[in-house]
């Protein structure tokens, strides 16, 4: 075993334990404050399986999520914080909407015109605050931030001045033309094709980070940017091409929510997917092929948070004591730091009796 692989058998055993140390924290919240615990617990561990419909509603909440957790995965790996992934979900589904309305009909061709148009809009914007602080020095997150919220309000005037439908009583566009939403997979759900791009995307991710020049440069560059630099590697090119595929990947994500469970656009606020996404990629490491799990792991529990609040007196804001910890736990570098060290000590002397 060399030193990367215990490195990644420690980052296991500490997601692990921290996932463990949560759920317990959690079951002990409710014994506190419920009247039937073991019946919460239940609806919590049991409910998301408990019927098609509500397994539908884990992997309806896994789809979106997936896509902007691999760009938080693509953006972090150089080793820069962008928050930029919550706007570009959000006009990612906007752009694919207009897109839609404006050819006025359905068929796979309006729907690859759309993800297209989605892909390469909020790929471009993801890059303007990469830009900004290699040009200027800006600060990454706090432009990111920002920019956020620079799109929700164009994406709303856009709603409202170019797509609003004025015959129906609240704030929505005319309607996505039938034909150009994804068919859908699960009878009885709102599953639909969007899952297997999800799917695809993460192989694709896959492959890009752990197979290709370019995401060895990323990874390089997250790791020792000087080093990097004295190899040779443009620094600033690779940081804005990172900044482009995270961008693509939050647009697809927002475009296949869009086109996959709504019949208008009607998001007056950040839907809350680039968030999320952060999050499932803090549990995954921040690598690619962690991102499956992870986010399946998080769709399950919201929805068993989801399902307990309705057949239990659990409130669902349960979860967010679960997530709080996680997040606390896996980001802290004193957690586990000596059981870690003992695993590279041990290492290293059975490397050296080896020898």
């Amino acid at each position: 075993m060399n030193s990367r692989q215990v490195n990644e058998v420690f980052q296991v055993i500490k997601t692990s334990l921290a996932i463990l140390v949560a759920m317990v924290c959690a079951f002990v919240f409710i014994f506190l404050i419920s009247n039937e615990p073991l019946t919460a617990i239940r609806a919590f561990l049991l409910g998301p399986f408990s019927s098609i419909r509500r397994f539908g509603n884990m992997i309806e909440f896994f789809i979106p999520v997936c896509f902007t957790a691999l760009g938080a995965c693509v953006i972090f790996s150089i080793g820069q914080c962008s928050v930029i992934g919550e706007g570009t979900a959000f006009f990612g589904g906007l752009v694919a909407a207009w897109v839609a309305i404006q050819t006025g009909r359905g068929g796979i061709g309006t729907q690859v015109l759309a993800f297209f148009a989605a892909a390469l809009v909020c790929g471009l914007i993801a890059m303007i605050p990469m830009y900004l602080k290699l040009r200027f020095g800006a600060d990454l997150f706090v432009d990111s931030l920002m920019m956020n919220y620079v799109l929700l309000y164009v994406g709303i005037f856009i709603l409202n001045y170019s797509i609003r439908d004025p015959e129906i009583g609240m704030t929505a566009s005319y309607s996505i033309p039938e034909g150009a939403g994804l068919p859908v997979l699960i009878p009885k759900t709102q599953v639909n094709f969007a899952l297997v791009l999800a799917l695809l995307a993460i192989v694709g991710t896959v492959l890009l980070m752990d197979k290709t020049r370019l995401g060895y440069q990323m990874r390089l560059i997250g790791s020792n940017s000087q080093f990097a630099k004295y190899c040779g590697i443009p620094i600033g090119k690779v940081c804005m091409l990172s900044a482009l595929v995270g961008g693509i990947l939050s647009g697809i994500g927002g475009a296949a929510e869009m086109l996959g469970r709504y019949e208008r656009f009607q998001w007056l606020g950040l839907p809350g997917f680039g968030w999320d996404g952060i999050l499932i990629a803090t549990i995954a490491g921040f690598k690619a092929r962690n991102v499956l799990i992870a986010a399946m792991f998080i769709a399950y529990i919201r929805t068993g948070a989801d399902i307990m609040n309705r057949t239990s007196d659990v409130p669902s804001e349960l979860i967010i004591i679960i997530q709080s910890l996680l997040i606390l736990m896996i980001a802290s570098r004193g957690f586990m730091a000596k059981i870690h060290q003992k695993l590279i000590v041990r290492h290293v002397k059975s490397n050296t009796s080896e020898v």
